[in-house]
C-alpha cells in the first residue's frame, strides 16, 4: 500500500467513534419494550429513544435514582413523547405522553 493511501485509511478510522457504551443496550431496554407491548405500541413505531438518568444530588455525591425513557413515535408525527419513568432497578413508576402525542389508554400531560 502506498503511503498516502495508508494515511487516508488511518484518517478515516480516526473519524469513526468506537465506544463500547454506544454499542451496549440500556439496562432498562427490556422494561421499555414490555411497556410498549402492554400498551399496544409496535416497536417499529419508535422513531427514536433517549434515556435520561435521574439523579439525587447532595453535598457529598450524585446518585442515580431512576431513568426516564423518552420515545418519539412515528404515529405522533415525531412530535411529543411517550415517556416511561422507571426506578433504578427499571421498575415502572409511570407511563405518560407529552402533548401533542397521544396513545390510547396512556395519560397525556
Amino acid at each position: 500500500m502506498r503511503r498516502p493511501t495508508v494515511a487516508l485509511v488511518l484518517a478515516c478510522i480516526a473519524l469513526v467513534p468506537v465506544s463500547a457504551a454506544a454499542q451496549r443496550p440500556h439496562q432498562c431496554e427490556g422494561t421499555v419494550a414490555a411497556t410498549l407491548a402492554d400498551r399496544g405500541v409496535p416497536v417499529g413505531d419508535v422513531a427514536s429513544i433517549y434515556y435520561d438518568a435521574i439523579r439525587r444530588i447532595d453535598h457529598r455525591s450524585s446518585v442515580i435514582i431512576g431513568y426516564d425513557a423518552y420515545l418519539r413515535l412515528d404515529t405522533c408525527d415525531r412530535q411529543g413523547y411517550l415517556v416511561v419513568s422507571m426506578n433504578r432497578a427499571c421498575g415502572i413508576r409511570q407511563v405518560y405522553t407529552r402533548l401533542p402525542c397521544s396513545v390510547p389508554a396512556v395519560p397525556a400531560f
